[in-house]
């Protein structure tokens, strides 16, 4: 079962959140519609001439071809069948997690909030995020990134549940902080680079 699974993590392209760390969003969703309409494309022709008693005999590069050209068609509606599904996928994971923590934050602006419950919320949508794939976008890493390094206050309590309840615990914890911490050091010099070729533009 563990390797069917990975081979389906591969085939899907989900091996591009899941290895290679990149968050979900729109380039990753058109590589992996792209994999995945590719992938199915070629598994229907193999199916087609294993079927059809027509077809036999050696292999024909262009035979090939002229099956390609003629089930394009295919290859298209895949495509964008894929693309639509996982976006759609996408933007959904990406409200969910907004809605989620603009909820926290009207928690915390009640004069009687509880802190132990909103360090639980806090702990809890932090693991959402990087289970969905999206800590790494800017967005979600800046809050993770204030959360997980002590830059707001109550953030220990925060670091502390999550170690005790989330899966992978501490190590899970280290290993987040030290993507978020990139992710927002890497915005950082983007934007100073844009500062300073607006400054010399604007001499």
């Amino acid at each position: 079962m563990k390797v069917f699974s990975r081979l389906i993590e591969l085939l899907s392209g989900e091996v591009l959140l899941t290895r290679c760390r990149l968050p979900n969003g729109g380039t990753v969703v058109l590589v992996r519609a792209f994999v995945i309409a590719l992938v199915l494309f070629t598994a229907g022709l193999a199916i087609v001439n294993i079927l059809d008693p027509r077809r036999g005999g050696p292999f024909s590069g262009i035979e090939l071809r002229i099956q390609i050209i003629d089930h394009a068609k295919w290859w298209g509606a895949l495509f964008g069948s894929a693309y639509v599904a996982l976006y759609t996928r996408f933007a959904s994971q990406w409200a969910y997690l907004a809605g989620v923590y603009n909820q926290i934050k009207a928690a915390e602006a009640l004069n009687d909030h509880d802190e132990d419950a909103v360090a639980e919320w806090f702990a809890a949508f932090i693991e959402d995020c990087d289970e969905l794939h999206l800590v790494r976008k800017p967005m979600f890493a800046s809050i993770v990134n204030g959360q997980f390094s002590y830059q707001v206050a109550g953030a220990w309590k925060v670091c502390e549940i999550f170690d005790q309840h989330a899966p992978g615990g501490q190590l899970r914890r280290e290993r987040i902080t030290l993507e978020v911490a990139a992710v927002v050091a890497n915005v950082q010099r983007e934007y100073a680079a844009r500062a300073v070729r607006a400054l010399r533009a604007g001499r």
